[in-house]
């Protein structure tokens, strides 16, 4: 059932996939979309998890029956509606890239509905107001670049405020710590305004 579940919302939002660039036509051939539909959806009910921990654990615990799907469904699909409103060109940054889209669907899901383990928000909605909007694409415009930069001058400095964060993205990305420092940054590094989290400073 879990399965059955993942593979109907990766197929649902295979547009998306396409328009954000998230996966090419090779990778959706191999049904990585639907891999990568599954940790969102472990994201949504369990917090932030080690990739290789936690997929097939899933997979057989709710194998015959997943009563959470409608419920898992719903909010999947609102994540995905709010990261398609934002008013950024997400295909051409550095978070079309799996680690860093997982990152802002968490930062996403936290703020409208509360990660069940791991959660930064202090004020869950269900829905984004348009300052919050207006903070995450400043936050992914901004940090995009920084990791575009690294990429480009690899080996040279990067800024202390995103040594951090670009460690990240580069290395061991699919492992718990982070993704927790990615979500952690997004949090931080929104311009214009803030998504009511507690959490705005990370040394």
């Amino acid at each position: 059932d879990f399965k059955k579940t993942a593979y109907a919302l990766a197929l649902e939002h295979l547009e998306f996939w396409r328009q954000k660039r998230v996966f090419t036509e090779t990778a959706i051939a191999r049904m990585q979309e639907v891999e990568f539909a599954s940790e969102l959806i472990i994201l949504s009910m369990s917090g932030m998890q080690d990739k290789k921990k936690s997929i097939d654990d899933f997979y057989e615990r709710y194998d015959e029956e997943f009563e959470d799907s409608r419920l898992v469904s719903k909010r999947f699909r609102s994540v995905i509606d709010e990261i398609n409103s934002l008013n950024i060109d997400l295909g051409g940054t550095e978070f079309r890239r799996t680690p860093l889209f997982y990152s802002l669907f968490a930062a996403i899901y936290d703020r409208m509905y509360a990660l069940a383990a791991g959660s930064l928000s202090t004020k869950v909605t269900g829905k984004l107001t348009a300052t919050d909007r207006e903070g995450l694409e400043n936050a992914v415009q901004t940090l995009s670049e920084v990791v575009t930069e690294a990429k480009a001058k690899s080996g040279e400095p990067i800024p202390k405020r995103y040594e951090r964060f670009v460690t990240a993205c580069l290395r061991q990305t699919d492992n718990l710590a982070p993704r927790r420092v990615r979500m952690e940054t997004i949090y931080r590094d929104r311009k214009s305004t803030r998504l009511n989290s507690s959490h705005t400073d990370i040394s």
